[in-house]
C-alpha cells in the first residue's frame, strides 16, 4: 500500500476549483465548521448545514465575522424528508453538486461499567439511523446531482472504532457497527460506479480523523493519544486533509481509507 494523499494541484473538475459547489454536513461545530472555514478560505462555494436555526445563524454569524460568506441551510440526516428538500434546495439554486462531505454524526457514550452487549437496543438504532442511513440517505440524494456533471467527490468521515482490528470487547456498538457499515457503504458504491461504462468520474473515500478534541472526545484523558503511540490532531489539519481528499485528487484515488494522508486498511 503505497497511496498517500497529495496536493495534485488538479481537481479534474470541468469548473476552476472554486467554482466547486461543496456542501458539508454537520457543520455548525468541531470538525464539520472547521472544514466549512477552511474550504470557505480557499474560496470555494460552500453549504453549511446545521439540524436548527439557532445553530446554523450562529454558525454564520462567526464565519461573518472572519469575511466569510457561507450559506447554510437546515439539515437532519435521519430524516429522508429533510435530505431530499436539502437536494432540491442545491438544485434549484447552484444546478449543481461537486463536493459531499459526509460529517454529520451522533457519538452515544456508554458507562465504562456497561457491558457493550448491554447497550440499548433503542441507542444502537438511534445511532445506526444518523450515523448510518443518514450518510447513505445524502448518498442516495446527492448523487444524482454529480452524475449530471460526471463529477464529484464524496469523502465519508469515520473512525478508528469502525476498523475491525480495532474493535474491543469494551467498543460501543452503537458507533462501531455505525461506521464499520460506512466502509461497506463506501466499497459497495465505489465497485458500482467501477462496473458502469463508461466510468463516472465521481470518488467516494473515508477519512478516520484521529483524537481530535471535539464533543466526542471531551472526556477523553489527554494522555491517552501517547499511551496508544498517538497524539492529538487539531482541527485545521484535519480540514486540510478533508480538503485534500475533497479538491485535488483524481478519479483513481477512490474507494479507499486514509488517516494523517496516508492510505490504511479496512
Amino acid at each position: 500500500m503505497s497511496n498517500n494523499l497529495t496536493f495534485s494541484g488538479e481537481s479534474e473538475s470541468s469548473s476552476d476549483e472554486n467554482d466547486l459547489v461543496c456542501l458539508i454536513t454537520g457543520s455548525n461545530q468541531g470538525i464539520g465548521y472547521a472544514c466549512v472555514t477552511y474550504f470557505a478560505q480557499q474560496g470555494l462555494k460552500v453549504i453549511g448545514t446545521a439540524r436548527t436555526e439557532e445553530k446554523a445563524e450562529s454558525a454564520k454569524t462567526r464565519l461573518s465575522a472572519l469575511g466569510l460568506n457561507v450559506d447554510y441551510q437546515l439539515l437532519d440526516i435521519s430524516s429522508a424528508e429533510s435530505v431530499h428538500e436539502l437536494a432540491e434546495y442545491i438544485e434549484d439554486r447552484y444546478k449543481r453538486l461537486d463536493v459531499l462531505i459526509n460529517n454529520a454524526g451522533i457519538w452515544v457514550s456508554k458507562p465504562p461499567e456497561q457491558s457493550s452487549l448491554d447497550e440499548d437496543i433503542a441507542t444502537i438504532q438511534s445511532v445506526f439511523n444518523v450515523n448510518t442511513m443518514g450518510t447513505l440517505r445524502c448518498m442516495q440524494a446527492f448523487i444524482p446531482l454529480m452524475r449530471k456533471n460526471d463529477f464529484g467527490r464524496i469523502v465519508n468521515i469515520t473512525s478508528a472504532l469502525g476498523k475491525i482490528q480495532n474493535m474491543s470487547g469494551n467498543s460501543p456498538i452503537s458507533y462501531a457497527i455505525s461506521k464499520s457499515s460506512i466502509h461497506v457503504i463506501t466499497k459497495i458504491v465505489v465497485d458500482m460506479f467501477l462496473s458502469e461504462d463508461p466510468v463516472p468520474n465521481i470518488t467516494v473515500n473515508c477519512l478516520r480523523p484521529g483524537f481530535v478534541r471535539t464533543q466526542m472526545h471531551y472526556n477523553t484523558p489527554l494522555d491517552v493519544p501517547s499511551r496508544l503511540g498517538l497524539r492529538w490532531r487539531s482541527l485545521d489539519e484535519v480540514a486540510r486533509e478533508v480538503f485534500v481528499m475533497a479538491c485535488n485528487q483524481t478519479k483513481e484515488t477512490n474507494g479507499k481509507l486514509f488517516h494523517a494522508g496516508k492510505e490504511e486498511e479496512w
